[in-house]
């Protein structure tokens, strides 16, 4: 990853929903770039996804950047804003000018970090369609200025990775220019051997000092194979269906452990005063099951809501919240609290409130 980013400053980290694509460059691309090019001088990497607003969170993003303070600390919405009108206005190559307008320190690259670019291709008309493709070309057009230094200006450092679920390779076609880029910076993100699988689980573990009981690991292992074995045709399943089968393992091998975590972390606190020094430890005895934890969790979600109303607030709101029409091709829809209160109802305020706190338990 880091040499094809090298070579062509441009970066499409690809594979299905959950295939760990995020964390593979936050945690592998971005540590990767420590111990050579591009970083050989001081990088600045802007993280963002881009969400219906592409323009606004780069510029965001950007403005976050400039910022020393140790904690994330918001830009001021006027200075998003002049920012977003400055790119969407200015054309392509305006990034660039911004750089060389002081913004970019001598001997520093920039490093733009696109998450989820599949929410660029959520636009619903011409004019939405028109706002992503000045945002691709904005990004295109910045990774490789070619022609833009004059004589005595060097060119500007800024390299591009973007993460993208591979089934929306077709809609990349229609943006011009983003194909050529894709096919010259594909990393296509493969999928973990059991051994791989057996170090996601243990090693996080051993690092936070977490036993695991070593039959809990095994059959977590038997579990994500018997969840979706390449070779087995599942009847009623078209090919992406299975597909998208398969990519759900390692997000509910996470989700599990997580659950059997905060169940451990809980009781570990309730009897702290008789065994301080204990460790925490995972146990085969204490696993639902894959799939059962996260069924187990939405439901005790859902029974703790405690009238009809709130339950149909809970449907309509995880409805909007996700677009697509089947599991291969949902996607995350986010939406501004007041969007989900209209869609709901005028006077579902408080039930929309209730819902979210609920989920964020």
């Amino acid at each position: 990853m880091v040499a094809r980013l090298e070579k062509t400053r441009f970066l499409a980290v690809l594979g299905s929903s959950g295939t760990g694509k995020s964390s593979l460059v936050k945690t592998g691309l971005l540590t990767g770039l420590e111990m050579g090019p591009p970083a050989a001088s001081r990088c600045r990497i802007v993280e963002f996804r881009p969400g219906g607003d592409a323009f606004g969170k780069l510029a965001e993003g950007l403005l976050k950047s400039e910022s020393s303070e140790t904690e994330e600390v918001k830009p001021p919405a006027a200075e998003v804003e002049h920012l977003k009108a400055r790119f969407k206005r200015e054309g392509p190559r305006e990034l660039i000018r911004w750089c060389r307008d002081g913004n970019l320190a001598d001997g520093t690259n920039l490093l733009l970090v696109v998450d989820q670019f599949e929410e660029l291709f959520r636009y619903r008309s011409n004019d939405q369609r028109e706002e992503a493709q000045a945002f691709v070309s904005l990004l295109l057009e910045s990774r490789w200025p070619r022609g833009v230094a004059t004589p005595g200006q060097a060119q500007i450092p800024i390299y591009v990775a973007i993460t993208m679920r591979s089934e929306y390779l077709g809609a990349c076609a229609l943006m011009l220019g983003l194909a050529e880029a894709i096919n010259e910076g594909t990393y296509l993100t493969p999928r973990m051997t059991r051994e791989q699988c057996e170090e996601a689980i243990v090693g996080p573990a051993l690092v936070c000092g977490v036993e695991i009981e070593d039959r809990l690991v095994t059959r977590l292992l038997n579990d994500m194979a018997d969840f979706a074995p390449w070779e087995e045709q599942r009847e009623g399943k078209d090919q992406l269906s299975r597909l998208a089968r398969q990519a759900d393992q390692l997000p509910l091998m996470q989700y599990a452990l997580n659950q059997m975590w905060r169940r451990a972390n809980e009781a570990k606190q309730a009897d702290e005063k008789q065994r301080p020094n204990e460790k925490i430890r995972l146990k085969l005895a204490d696993y639902l099951g894959l799939e059962n934890e996260l069924d187990a969790n939405g439901d005790k979600v859902y029974r703790n809501l405690n009238d009809e109303r709130l339950k149909a607030t809970a449907e309509t709101v995880f409805r909007a919240v996700t677009s697509g029409t089947t599991v291969a091709n949902a996607t995350r829809r986010p939406m501004q609290f007041g969007e989900l209160v209209k869609i709901c109802a005028e006077d579902s305020r408080n039930a929309v409130a209730a819902v979210i706190n609920a989920t964020n338990r």
